[in-house]
């Protein structure tokens, strides 16, 4: 199993968080970018990109050889629940789940989108927060590029988490590894109005009877069909994408 880590920051990593125990096992094997100041260490200086543009840079730009990207902001402390540390317990979730998109549980977020921790080790998940994602290989071109020109921020993680619903069984949470965000960055906060003008482009993509007026309704219809069902293992060639969206339409969205 090949993994990589990839973090948006603005002058390089947070001290003191998941950097120890993450950052050191990865290595080589971890990469960042920074948008306000260059840093030793930094994949590339992007002064001024945005949430979006920065991910969408990384995903363009790293080793296409790993079998999982792990996306994470600079500021997610990431604490293990077992007796792993939490690179070796993320490395093990993924090889028993064989997830399409796995995230963290985030016991501070009262969002319906997680569900209370009940000693399970998995769950499948809708509408959860962007902070960080850990991707499938075969996903990278499904997800991204995100569109930026709603704004980049909220926008793109509604789109991103429209994006994960016909494999909707295979986005799957861990409640072995537990996740915060330690800083609220004002200009890492959207709006609802990008959000809003987002969902009205992407209703145009998909089949008829998954367009809804908001993109409050379409969280939760998504987050309802999601909390009952069992996580399975992610399988490409059985995904069916055309089932929901017009891919073609989709694709001039980027």
């Amino acid at each position: 199993m090949k993994v990589c880590f990839l973090e948006v920051t603005p002058k390089g990593p947070l001290e003191g968080s998941h950097r120890d125990v993450l950052i050191d096992k990865f290595g080589k094997d971890y990469y960042f970018v920074n948008h306000d100041e260059d840093s030793d260490g930094c994949f590339s200086f992007n002064k001024g990109f945005k949430w979006a543009q920065n991910r969408n840079y990384l995903a363009a730009n790293i080793p296409q050889d790993y079998d999982y990207y792990w996306f994470s902001d600079y500021d997610v402390n990431y604490q293990s629940q077992t007796e792993l540390d939490e690179y070796d317990q993320i490395i093990k979730d993924l090889n028993e789940m064989q997830p399409g998109v796995m995230v963290c549980y985030d016991p501070t977020k009262n969002d319906s989108a997680y569900k209370p921790y009940s000693g399970k080790s998995f769950s499948t998940i809708s509408m959860s927060n962007n902070h960080m994602k850990i991707v499938h290989k075969s996903l990278l071109d499904w997800f991204f590029p995100m569109p930026t020109q709603f704004g980049g921020i909220w926008d793109a993680c509604h789109y991103f988490n429209i994006l994960e619903t016909p494999f909707k069984e295979s986005v799957v949470c861990t409640y072995n590894v537990f996740c915060q965000g330690l800083v609220s960055e004002p200009r890492s906060q959207g709006n609802h109005q990008a959000m809003d003008n987002l969902h009205k482009e992407l209703n145009n993509c998909m089949v008829p009877s998954l367009r809804f007026p908001s993109w409050k309704d379409a969280k939760n219809h998504f987050i309802t069909q999601t909390k009952n069902l069992e996580p399975i293992p992610f399988t490409p060639e059985k995904t069916k994408f055309e089932s929901i969206f017009d891919v073609e339409k989709l694709s001039q969205l980027r």
